[in-house]
């Protein structure tokens, strides 16, 4: 990947089992950690204090309007394990469960490198979730499926994610730390997402879809995807 879109990247920013709560057991990790470290590896985890509303593993559902090779519209099931990220993990929880992503504008698409969404539909959401969480430390691969938060720099997470659509191992090193793994719908979401921004990979303006929301996509770049609806699998 050339520096200048690596730099980019930093500006813009298998079963599960029930107990108790859904998806209360953890997942497997086996392909999301770096070779010679195991899911029962107590080393590569820290506790880090979190709600305790905030289960150990859940499974995001998102539904888009991506289509994929027969016209359907694509939905994505995402697992999320809370040990991986802990921050991030209790912060997507907390904004699913809010709504923050209904609506929301797949804004950049960088073909097999990333596609990234989060910046809410309406500027007064965008507002009131603009708050920056710390960092986690980058114990999972960002490998191809992969979900994790965009940033400027040390502890400026907010919103915006971005999903791996290649093996991106260069951005373990840029403190990119990947919480969820994407375990339906990946392929047809890769082959049918649109770039709305072909030639510019920084992708839409994230200045003006802040600050206009949804209307200004819609007459800017009309054939941006979007995900429809986001909620906590049951």
């Amino acid at each position: 990947m050339a520096a200048a879109v690596r730099a980019m990247v930093v500006l813009a920013c298998a079963a599960c089992v029930r107990a108790g709560r859904p998806f209360e057991a953890d997942f497997d990790l086996t392909r999301l950690l770096p070779k010679g470290k195991g899911a029962a590896d107590a080393a590569t985890f820290v506790k880090v204090p979190i709600g305790k509303d905030i289960p150990a593993a859940y499974q995001v559902v998102f539904k888009t309007d991506v289509k994929d090779a027969a016209g359907a519209a694509v939905t994505l099931k995402a697992n999320v394990t809370t040990k991986l990220a802990p921050l991030g993990a209790e912060h997507f929880y907390r904004m699913v469960k809010a709504g923050v992503y209904d609506g929301c504008p797949v804004f950049r698409v960088v073909p097999g490198f990333v596609a990234q969404f989060g910046i809410p539909a309406d500027p007064e959401v965008t507002a009131a979730w603009s708050q920056t969480i710390l960092d986690d430390r980058v114990l999972a691969q960002n490998v191809r499926g992969t979900l994790a938060y965009a940033h400027g720099g040390a502890d400026t997470r907010s919103t915006q994610v971005f999903v791996n659509m290649d093996n991106n191992a260069f951005l373990d090193k840029e403190g990119f730390s990947p919480f969820a793994d994407i375990v339906e719908g990946l392929d047809a979401f890769v082959d049918g997402v649109v770039n709305p921004t072909p030639g510019k990979p920084e992708g839409l303006d994230q200045a003006m879809l802040k600050e206009v929301g949804m209307p200004w996509v819609k007459k800017t770049a009309p054939e941006t995807n979007v995900i429809t609806k986001a909620f906590i699998a049951a």
